[in-house]
């Protein structure tokens, strides 16, 4: 009885169509796209871990200016522009207050510097490290060399440029604002923490677990970037609270969907060229996606099935030169094409193939699993509205906020036509 395969191969491919913030629309209107240039230098864990290494604790708490104490601000820092709410860790040896930090952004020539500044219990600076840049230029200010002029230097120091502290040619704007940075953080860690002006509540009042999430939530945007991975276009999605809390969940995203090709890639290389002959031992990982793809076919009585090789590799698929499979050869090459010739060996965790010829395609299987594994990444770190897009396969972690989906959409088969959206 013969069997007859039709695959269907679906071109489409998807792309993300929602009112999406991008590191591209930070730009200023006029300004060179060459100009920006995000560059993540430290993630807030391997920052916070830097500047409190050897305290035994870290805590934090987010301090809300009141109308007064902005006013107080911009009085003492001379500057008509703040924030009005900020977070401090605070690092304990034993009891014992060690170290202050805090991470802020402060505008550089076109776009905010993200950096964090750390403090010891009188309010002299310790440590200083710039977390993400996102200029073309000026990234001098994030070299050691540069920043070791700050160490040591209190409220009451002077920051005076190419005076106090050494300008760099062509960094003009971004040495100004980390001076400035510095004198704001120092104001504030010396006002509420040196001073103890915070208990008072007339300048600032802390804020409750409750209170944070919910001014998390309601300043919550969403931001998407892209890149390409072995020529195939990845985009990652998600509401954050913030740029530096997104895009190094996304470089983790990309860096995991990177692993997995590669992982991939030379395991299933190895396991069609050996595994016709003898046992093949997968890696961990490997071994169970191939024995989740067996389950399917089992279940599908084959409608799924990943042995599909062959024949893809005879019509000219892999080529992109297709041609007719001759019949002369359709009966030997279909004996091959058959999820019940994977032998998944449980205790050995080895797979063989009862056909010398079987050989396992898990393209498609390979790019869902990879972007099952990003969205792992954004849930853990608790971002839950996410939408991943790789390899024509989308998939989201609930709507953005007041949506009810994401929006979708694919090339037109109609000439003239670009795409069609789903939602």
């Amino acid at each position: 009885m013969k069997r007859y395969f039709f695959l269907l191969l679906l071109p489409w491919n998807f792309i993300l169509f929602s009112s999406i913030s991008s590191g591209q629309s930070l730009l200023e209107e006029g300004e060179p796209p060459e100009n920006y240039q995000f560059q993540v230098f430290l993630e807030e864990e391997g920052a916070i871990a830097k500047v409190f290494a050897g305290c035994d604790q870290v805590e934090s708490e987010i301090l809300a200016l009141t109308p007064e104490g902005l006013e107080y601000f911009k009085g003492i820092l001379k500057r008509p522009d703040l924030e009005a709410t900020f977070e401090v860790f605070i690092g304990k040896k034993g009891p014992v207050i060690d170290r202050y930090a805090i991470i802020t952004e402060e505008m550089g020539c076109f776009h905010p510097i993200t950096w964090i500044l750390s403090t010891n219990a009188e309010g002299k600076i310790l440590d200083i490290a710039v977390m993400i840049y996102r200029e073309s230029r000026g990234q001098e200010v994030s070299r050691r060399r540069f920043l070791k002029q700050f160490e040591g230097k209190s409220l009451k120091d002077p920051l005076s440029t190419n005076k106090d502290i050494i300008k760099i040619t062509g960094a003009t704007t971004s040495v100004q604002a980390v001076c400035r940075g510095v004198k704001k953080m120092l104001a504030f860690i010396q006002e509420f923490y040196i001073k103890k002006n915070h208990l008072s509540g007339t300048l600032a009042q802390r804020l409750t677990p409750e209170e944070v999430h919910a001014t998390r939530a309601t300043h919550r945007q969403l931001f998407t970037t892209a890149r390409v991975i072995d020529g195939v276009k990845a985009v990652v999605a998600a509401e954050a609270d913030s740029e530096r809390q997104f895009f190094p969940l996304a470089e983790k995203a990309f860096r995991e969907i990177e692993r997995i090709e590669r992982l991939f890639r030379k395991e299933l290389q190895a396991l069609n060229r050996k595994a016709g002959k003898t046992a093949f031992p997968c890696d961990k990982e490997v071994f169970e996606v191939m024995k989740r793809c067996y389950q399917y076919g089992v279940i599908t009585e084959g409608a799924f099935d990943v042995t599909v090789s062959p024949l893809l590799e005879q019509r000219g698929i892999y080529q992109g030169k297709r041609k007719e499979i001759k019949e002369s050869k359709l009966g030997t090459l279909l004996q091959a094409v058959s999820y019940k010739n994977i032998k998944i060996h449980d205790d050995d965790k080895v797979i063989s193939f009862a056909h010398k010829q079987t050989k396992v395609h898990l393209g498609p299987v390979v790019k869902g699993y990879a972007i099952d594994k990003a969205l792992e990444l954004f849930h853990n770190s608790g971002l839950t509205n996410v939408c991943i897009n790789y390899g024509g396969m989308s998939r989201m972690l609930n709507a953005p906020s007041g949506k009810n989906a994401w929006k979708v959409g694919g090339s037109s088969p109609h000439k003239g036509e670009f795409y069609r959206r789903f939602s």
